[in-house]
């Protein structure tokens, strides 16, 4: 028998169970701006529920899967490279200056990508 169930990703369409009173439940929530925490073991459908839930919102959202982060400025760079693909660069000039960390941007001129480096600092107040 075939597993009819597809997961390890987050599923859409046809592979998506008919949660309907969940996502109504977390989508109030991302309207509201208030902090939800879901709790279940692995696998049991959290981000492909918060990702429809997603969808029906005109809110833009910014997803990061932390299972391969190793460090703060690991996260860090993570979590600036997906603010830059949404917000101007002004936005994320403000945002990165709250960091406590040194960040460094520089442009790859063949791929035309753009590349973020941090190092910590010294100094905790920064």
């Amino acid at each position: 028998m075939i597993n009819p169930f597809k997961f390890g990703t987050i599923v859409e369409g046809e592979f998506f169970t008919d949660r309907v009173r969940e996502v109504d439940y977390i989508q109030q929530f991302i309207e509201s701006e208030n902090h939800l925490v879901l709790i279940s073991p692995r696998r049991f459908g959290k981000s492909s529920v918060v990702h429809k839930a997603l969808i029906n919102t005109s809110r833009q959202s910014i997803t990061l899967n932390l299972q391969n982060v190793t460090s703060e400025a690991d996260l860090a760079a993570k979590l600036l490279r997906e603010i830059y693909k949404i917000h101007p660069f002004e936005r994320v000039k403000q945002f990165v200056m709250r960091f406590r960390i040194i960040p460094s941007l520089s442009t790859n001129p063949v791929t035309g990508m753009i590349d973020l480096s941090f190092q910590p600092t010294e100094n905790p107040t920064i």
